[in-house]
């Protein structure tokens, strides 16, 4: 009976068996089956596919620290800002000197204090940064108004990078560590973090991821001096007080989210950048007053 039921599908017991044997060779043959053509050619073996090459390791970096900040550490800084010309250009303020200030130091944060060189009033700027990163987390500016000095108070994401914003003094900060590139690593080689923040919404919004890039590569003293010494003249800065002699190890870059940047140039023995730079600010250490440690 099941031959018979075969018979009338496929017309004879010959024809099953030839369909039977198609796929046979098809399947041992490697015939190919297009429509209703077939080839007899043997199917080409399968292309040999090279290993793809192995990515080479990422030589191990160097973790860059600066000096941590110690209860009564003072240093000056002086800064200068640029304004629009009538031609298209930028002009750039006279210099203004400030002096920054160790207030206090506890286990969570560290507070200093930024007035005007020589001034007596009250701090024009006071940071709570992050002892362990080094990050800045909160900042109080006073900025003059026409009815009065208006306070601007602003809290930041802890560990992530700091951009100065509508500030007289300029306070841009990395986290740290910074991380460098080998030392045998090729000149001009740095290494890059990204940060992700998510903007504030409304409750059960969802918010807008901004990304932060902080770059790091190595400098030595020479190369560092040279960069700042051509900053200041850019900005007309002769005659102005010399920046303190500390030997430059790294160079750090942090792009914001809108397109700025800033460029600065640190030291190991510092707790401050020697030198800053954005296109409308620049910034350099005239002075580092370390605080006296016990028994000295």
């Amino acid at each position: 009976m099941r031959q018979i039921g075969l018979q009338r599908r496929f017309g004879s017991l010959s024809g099953l068996a030839a369909f039977t044997g198609l796929l046979v060779v098809a399947g041992v043959a490697g015939l190919r089956v297009r429509g209703l053509h077939l080839s007899s050619r043997p199917a080409p073996p399968p292309a040999r596919r090279e290993a793809p090459a192995p990515t080479p390791p990422v030589p191990a970096g160097e973790r860059f620290r600066p000096r941590e900040m110690q209860f009564g550490d003072s240093w000056v800084v002086v800064s200068t800002s640029a304004f629009p010309d009538s031609r298209g250009g930028v002009n750039w303020h006279p210099p203004v000197g400030w002096t920054f200030t160790v207030a206090s130091v506890r286990g969570d944060q560290v507070a200093v204090e930024a007035r005007r060189l020589g001034s007596s009033d009250d701090p024009t700027l006071t940071l709570a940064i992050d002892p362990r990163t080094g990050t800045i987390i909160r900042s109080r500016v006073l900025v003059p108004a026409t009815y009065g000095d208006r306070i601007l108070d602003r809290r930041y994401q802890p560990g992530e990078p700091c951009l100065t914003d509508l500030s007289p003094v300029p306070f841009d900060r990395p986290v740290f560590p910074v991380v460098l590139p080998g030392k045998n690593e090729a000149k001009g080689a740095y290494r890059e973090e990204v940060h992700r923040s998510v903007t504030g919404t409304a409750q059960g919004e969802p918010g807008f991821a901004r990304y932060t890039r902080q770059r790091a590569s190595r400098l030595d003293g020479p190369a560092g001096a040279e960069i700042i010494a051509r900053g200041i003249r850019e900005v007309g800065g002769t005659g102005v007080p010399p920046v303190v002699p500390l030997p430059a190890s790294c160079r750090v870059a942090i792009l914001g989210p809108s397109g700025d940047a800033v460029e600065q140039l640190w030291a190991r023995d510092c707790p401050w950048p020697l030198y800053s730079a954005s296109s409308t600010v620049r910034s350099w250490l005239t002075e580092f007053i370390p605080a006296r440690r016990s028994g000295s």
